[in-house]
């Protein structure tokens, strides 16, 4: 196995881990190949199912569907690539539809020039502003439906391994990040710009400047999920699709 393919999954369960810790949620491991996190939040409360070539995937889907008869989610998280050929297929047939594309992108330091001046515009974020930036976190998702979870940063806000930040335009939180600090390669989760504020390079400006900070603290680079949308912009900055990680919801 590719280890930089796992690198986007394992760095996401690593975020949803500390948010269980911070909130009171809990992390349990139900059968062999299957992680579940019990929190808060409708895409924080989810099943992660580990890279494995021989894992038995029908019989994990099963073990997820019977358990959302226990008030546990359906919401899964896969890497197709680590998984067996045909986890797609299974997902469907057992009543499962695909709700998030997304792509696995990492970013090794040193592979671009990096404009070392700063952006005065764009501040770290406490906790008497949560409220201001989840509004343009969810205004920035809107088109893939974001769920406002406001008890989900709340909680995070708190943590030493998160630092949250604002890009601030005419006044306002105009753009979202959230730096977590990892072992290795440093993630960014939350990269958001509502829709009148696009185009003004404001995502771009946010990733460089969290770049920065991850370099400057002497990881060997970072992580992000990106959207169909986001993904040429960070191609741009010298990130690389190393995998998918998809995610699966439970037709009801």
């Amino acid at each position: 196995m590719d280890q930089k393919m796992y690198l986007p999954q394992k760095n996401h369960e690593a975020f949803n881990e500390v948010y269980a810790r911070m909130c009171g949620g809990e992390v349990i491991q139900v059968v062999p190949g299957l992680s579940t996190h019990l929190t808060e939040g409708f895409f924080y409360r989810r099943n992660y199912i580990a890279p494995s070539a021989d894992a038995d995937i029908r019989g994990i889907v099963e073990t997820i569907i019977e358990n959302t008869k226990k008030g546990y989610p359906s919401l899964t998280t896969i890497t197709p690539e680590l998984l067996p050929d045909g986890t797609e297929q299974i997902l469907t047939e057992m009543g499962f539809e695909l709700i998030v594309p997304e792509y696995g992108m990492v970013y090794e330091m040193g592979s671009c020039q990096m404009d070392q001046a700063t952006d005065p515009n764009i501040d770290v974020i406490y906790k008497d502003e949560i409220s201001l930036w989840v509004d343009a976190m969810v205004e920035g998702f809107r088109e893939e439906n974001k769920v406002r979870e406001d008890v989900v940063f709340e909680s995070l806000v708190r943590s030493p391994e998160m630092t949250f930040f604002g890009y601030r335009l005419d006044g306002r939180i105009a753009g979202t990040a959230i730096l977590y600090d990892s072992e290795e390669y440093a993630g960014i989760y939350e990269i958001a710009v509502p829709k009148q504020y696009r185009r003004n390079g404001i995502a771009s400006a946010l990733v460089r400047h969290l770049l920065k900070m991850i370099e400057s603290r002497g990881y060997r680079g970072a992580i992000l999920q990106a959207s169909p949308m986001g993904k040429p912009v960070y191609e741009k900055i010298g990130f690389r699709q190393v995998c998918r990680m998809d995610q699966y919801l439970l037709k009801r």
